[in-house]
């Protein structure tokens, strides 16, 4: 059977719901993953036409536009594959530090009932490095996978 998990940028494009922090109930307005409240959300980030704004970057991840007004808190998402809700800088972080599925691949699944959320391909190398120069200092960083 086919692998039907979406990419990293087809999940953020298309796998989750922005939600009002108003459309919840009390008790379900923290996020599960910072357990800070959330802000923003439907109100500021929907169209004229009552459409939520779409806004994503080159990456098909949202902008930084999804807190609220005065810059505290964040949007509540809802994961469309599982229904759970979290915010979505912590949902981005979180599929940042996805595992690994047996084929390689980098694999965020969701923190409270691990539902696939997506899967990319890894890189094809065990180690990556990177160089920093800055003067005469030169800073070499070595991740092992």
């Amino acid at each position: 059977m086919a692998d039907t998990s979406p990419s990293r940028a087809e999940f953020f494009r298309h796998g989750i719901e922005v939600l009002s922090p108003a459309s919840l109930a009390p008790e379900d307005r923290t996020c599960g993953i910072c357990l800070e409240q959330y802000g923003g959300g439907g109100d500021h980030d929907t169209n004229h036409d009552g459409d939520h704004a779409d806004n994503s970057d080159s990456n098909g991840e949202g902008s930084s536009s999804n807190s609220n007004q005065d810059g505290e808190g964040e949007a509540p998402v809802r994961l469309k594959a599982c229904g759970h809700v979290f915010g979505q800088e912590c949902i981005k972080g979180w599929g940042e530090v996805g595992g690994r599925a047996s084929s390689g691949a980098v694999r965020a699944t969701c923190p409270l009932c691990r539902t696939v959320l997506f899967e990319d391909v890894a890189p094809p190398q065990d180690v990556i490095r990177a160089r920093i120069t800055h003067g005469d200092a030169v800073v070499e960083i070595v991740v092992y996978l």
